[in-house]
């Protein structure tokens, strides 16, 4: 009896360890199991933070090197015409910021006259600028480019501002609009802009 309830109790003790190695296993799964749910969790969460910042990246260099032009001008001096000459010079500066090299166009469009100031009776007022077209080269980024348009002038003053009701007057004639094309040859797009400028004629006045 003794041998036998030795070897039953052997057999318990032995199934017992074989228990214990048994949950130590599945306890070892678990933990490999819930291992490898965290690691792809995490791969998952680089892989979407990678993805959310070559977005990014990208925008930002489209807006870095692909960006709209812009195109802008404004007179430094007031124009002012020789009445005497019929002639006269228009200091205007035009400024292009863009993100490819191109070139500009800048041109006198129109001329509108105070008709208080000029006499319409004795023919077309009229302002020409002298070289049809100004043609600029620009570089990537910004660009300052001081121009001085020469022009020709047809103008009739009013008899108040000749003699011998005025020995020398200084007037104001009108406005004269000036536009700027700017050519992307990378785009292709053409920009364009208009600025205004106050125009303004010397009669008999000396030193100038």
């Amino acid at each position: 009896m003794s041998v036998i309830y030795r070897r039953t109790v052997q057999n318990k003790i032995e199934r017992s360890k074989g228990n214990r190695r048994d949950l130590a296993m599945l306890f070892l799964n678990i933990v490999t199991i819930a291992i490898s749910i965290v690691s792809i969790g995490v791969n998952m969460v680089l892989t979407t933070n990678n993805t959310s910042l070559n977005q990014q990246t990208l925008s930002l260099q489209q807006m870095l090197y692909n960006y709209p032009p812009s195109v802008i001008g404004f007179q430094r001096e007031i124009p002012l015409i020789k009445y005497e000459d019929r002639s006269g010079v228009a200091k205007v500066t035009v400024v292009i910021i863009s993100p490819h090299s191109g070139y500009f166009n800048l041109s006198l469009s129109n001329f509108t006259m105070i008709e208080t100031n000029l006499n319409t009776s004795l023919g077309n007022n009229e302002v020409i600028q002298e070289n049809a077209v100004i043609f600029q080269q620009c570089a990537v980024g910004s660009n300052r480019v001081d121009n001085d348009v020469r022009m020709w002038a047809n103008l009739h003053p009013a008899d108040e501002y000749l003699p011998p009701k005025a020995n020398a007057a200084r007037f104001c004639a009108g406005s004269i609009l000036f536009e700027i094309k700017y050519y992307d040859p990378q785009t292709e797009n053409t920009t364009r802009s208009i600025f205004p400028c106050s125009l303004w004629v010397s009669v008999n006045e000396t030193g100038l």
